[in-house]
């Protein structure tokens, strides 16, 4: 008992219509997993320095000037009163 041609071409016609789906869905697969290990890794490196600014800049001086300028503020503008 075999099957008849129709049978058999229905059959390989299945299995081509179901091999680029599936080959589709392991290459997203795929692309996914690259995608996490290659973002796992940037954040395992992290910046090489902590530092945000360079050290030579620095806002100390300013924040003294002023600290001497607010000492000569009259004490009813200071509360809000003109």
């Amino acid at each position: 008992m075999s099957l008849s041609p129709a049978f058999a071409t229905a059959g390989s016609k299945l299995q081509d219509t179901l091999r680029p789906k599936s080959l589709i869905k392991v290459l997203f697969f795929t692309l996914v997993v690259l995608l996490s290990a290659i973002e796992s890794r940037a954040q395992n490196e992290g910046p090489e320095s902590t530092t945000l600014v360079d050290e030579s800049y620095s806002l100390k001086a300013d924040r003294e000037a002023f600290e001497e300028l607010r000492k000569n503020i009259p004490a009813n503008v200071k509360k809000g009163q003109r």
